[in-house]
């Protein structure tokens, strides 16, 4: 019996003849081809991933909003630019409330001191790890919370307090408790001394939505003070005493989200908020802070 033979009767014979045989050369050709265009089309999908990647953590953005209105959804830190400053690292809180704020402070721990930070340091903020404790600065916050031309407040400022530090009976004994609130806000430049401009409370459960909103109508129209800077004319620097360090004080008390974060925290001292929404009223000493901003729709 011959090969040809052999092949037709046992189909083992016949594929190991035809592996002797080899591939067809065109069929090679082609195979080759294939492989070289499947590796092609790999490292260009893998560089267009890089390139994406790298925009999106490279970005560079005018406020927060704008990611929101790409579509963006994930927390994290972002280059901004505007007119007038020298581009920034900002946090942007991409999940509260549909997103798009700017976190301007931040505190969770008392490892940062700010109660003692001096007019400079709010001026150009402090707190290198935008993900931790810091404040963000004056001259920014300004920027990111200018009015527009016919004076309208165009920025939403929320604060959200997290737990009560405070062990006095004039506490809330809530330590656990979630109080927010939100304003229509701006900041003035420095030649007004950084000037709060703020509306009633227009949501949240921090204050009341009326003019007896506490931080309505002891810090509106406020400049900024620090320990050695006295704006409040209070007749004693609100700044220093009790250690409340800087905001826009009017008299010394009702809110110092930059006081002192100490262990033995007791009621209207350092780190603190005067509660007041109808009935009752307390202090908060926070366990943890954010204010953020996000530009009105």
């Amino acid at each position: 019996m011959g090969i040809a033979d052999a092949e037709e009767t046992d189909p083992c014979i016949a594929a190991e003849s035809r592996l002797h045989r080899g591939i067809n050369p065109k069929t090679k050709l082609a195979l080759i081809i294939l492989l070289v265009a499947l590796i092609v089309f790999i490292l260009i999908a893998g560089v267009i991933a890089l390139i994406v990647t790298f925009a999106k953590s490279s970005k560079t953005i005018s406020e927060c909003t704008d990611l929101r209105r790409d579509g963006e959804t994930r927390n994290g830190i972002y280059s901004v630019a505007i007119d007038g400053v020298e581009p920034f690292n900002v946090y942007c809180d991409m999940q509260t409330d549909n997103g798009g704020w700017t976190v301007i402070q931040r505190r969770t721990n008392g490892e940062l001191l700010f109660w003692n930070k001096k007019w400079h340091d709010y001026k150009q903020g402090f707190g290198t790890d935008l993900t931790n404790e810091f404040w963000l600065g004056l001259d920014k916050i300004h920027k990111l919370s200018a009015v527009d031309d016919d004076g309208k407040l165009r920025t939403t400022l929320r604060i959200d307090l997290w737990g009560d530090r405070c062990r006095d009976k004039y506490c809330s004994g809530h330590l656990n408790e979630h109080w927010w609130g939100e304003w229509d806000f701006s900041v003035a430049d420095e030649s007004e001394r950084y000037r709060l401009k703020i509306s009633v409370a227009k949501a949240g459960n921090l204050t009341e939505h009326t003019i007896y909103d506490v931080f309505y109508y002891m810090n509106n129209d406020q400049p900024f003070s620090t320990v050695e800077v006295d704006n409040a004319k209070a007749g004693f620097n609100c700044a220093e005493f009790r250690r409340f360090g800087g905001w826009w004080h009017k008299d010394c008390s009702h809110v110092a989200l930059n006081g002192e974060y100490s262990e033995n925290q007791g009621g209207a001292r350092g780190f603190f908020w005067f509660y007041r929404h109808s009935s009752p009223t307390y202090n908060i000493n926070p366990a943890r802070s954010e204010m953020k901003i996000r530009r009105n729709n």
